[in-house]
């Protein structure tokens, strides 16, 4: 009886160690996989636009992992190349990225990197830090996601990342405008 006894609470110790060595692998497959990951469609538009120029940013790197479901996890980091900036103006390309502006040289990449992610009546907001000529500021960029585009709209105010330009003969607001379609990794 003895024997049996011992077989027993051996049989059902091992039935756990055989149930947790199926469940682990799963369990941490949930764990990793969690919010979905985006990648940039080749489509994506980044224009500005103030009332003394206008264009697009035409290179742009991003990590992008959103689920509506799970927006604690989600996050959007992006790189902008600055000398990527396209006006349809070569005179007006070089004034952007002049020393007053942008100063392309010296700040290569206008960075935002979101802190959180939350949802407002039927769209989102993402809080950040944009990292822009050297400053960093946290912002606000209110979006929308419908049929794999998110797309959204802030304004950025040029004297607050210390470009010179701004205020002085050139506008000090600029509007960005985001329609960027993706697909899931």
């Amino acid at each position: 009886m003895h024997a049996a006894h011992n077989y027993l609470i051996y049989s059902d110790s091992l039935m756990k160690k055989t149930m947790l060595l199926f469940l682990l692998p799963a369990m941490l497959a949930f764990v990793y996989i969690g919010v979905k990951q985006w990648k940039l469609s080749e489509t994506y538009s980044v224009t500005f636009s103030s009332p003394d120029i206008s264009g697009r940013f035409k290179t742009i790197k991003a990590e992008i992992a959103f689920d509506e479901k799970d927006l604690k996890g989600s996050f959007f980091n992006a790189q902008v190349d600055v000398n990527s900036l396209e006006t349809g103006n070569p005179s007006m390309n070089s004034t952007a990225t002049s020393e007053d502006m942008l100063d392309a040289k010296k700040f290569p990449n206008i960075l935002f990197r979101s802190t959180t992610v939350e949802k407002k009546d039927t769209s989102y907001i993402t809080r950040g830090i944009l990292d822009m000529h050297g400053t960093k500021k946290e912002i606000s960029i209110p979006f929308s996601f419908h049929g794999k585009i998110f797309t959204g709209t802030f304004t950025v105010a040029c004297s607050a990342y210390g470009m010179k330009g701004a205020g002085k003969g050139a506008s000090d607001t600029v509007k960005i405008r985001l329609s960027i379609p993706v697909t899931e990794k």
